[in-house]
């Protein structure tokens, strides 16, 4: 993270939670936060510093913020992507194709009444359409953390055993052991 999103994000924490910090402590704070925080990235230290803000009472601890960070990437992708299809809409408009840099983005836009409807939607309506964006977005990243680990064999070693077995063309009932029951 660059050093002034770090300052102008602490400088958010301290205003929202004025009591937690006092004059002496500021700049050790900051240097120990900042010693624990600068490999986090911009977006994901913005989005972490949001969610300390609308959920917490007190100045958060390091960890939270980490948790925060960890939280909901998702949110922060969902953004960007759509800051992405507004800028192709003012760009490609209706009669065009849009390209985006994540094609789960393409994904999302057909999903919640395609290209078209996105770019006829009035710009009175387009909070509407921004909020459907970011669940549908939401949701495709659960779908795709869900499947990811089918698609790499990252399963149970019981299921991965058998699949073995079935592809290898040599099916053989488990035993009790193998199937971990013990009697």
């Amino acid at each position: 993270m660059t050093k002034e999103n770090f300052k102008k994000g602490m400088l958010l924490l301290e205003g929202s939670f004025p009591k937690f910090i006092e004059k002496r402590s500021k700049d050790l704070t900051r240097d120990i936060y900042w010693s624990k925080l600068k490999d986090m990235p911009d977006k994901i230290f913005e989005f972490a510093v949001e969610k300390a803000i609308e959920s917490l009472n007190d100045f958060p601890t390091i960890h939270q913020v980490k948790e925060f960070s960890q939280l909901d990437t998702a949110e922060a992708d969902a953004l960007d992507a759509w800051a992405e299809v507004v800028e192709q809409v003012g760009g490609v408009g209706f009669y065009g194709t849009p390209k985006f840099s994540n094609p789960m983005t393409d994904q999302v836009v057909k999903s919640i009444g395609g290209w078209p409807l996105m770019c006829a939607t009035e710009t009175s309506k387009m909070g509407i359409q921004r909020e459907a964006f970011i669940k549908a977005f939401r949701a495709f990243r659960r779908r795709e953390a869900e499947i990811a680990p089918l698609l790499t064999g990252a399963v149970h070693p019981q299921i991965s055993g058998m699949v073995r077995r079935i592809g290898a063309g040599k099916p053989k009932m488990l035993t009790s052991k193998e199937k971990g029951i013990e009697w």
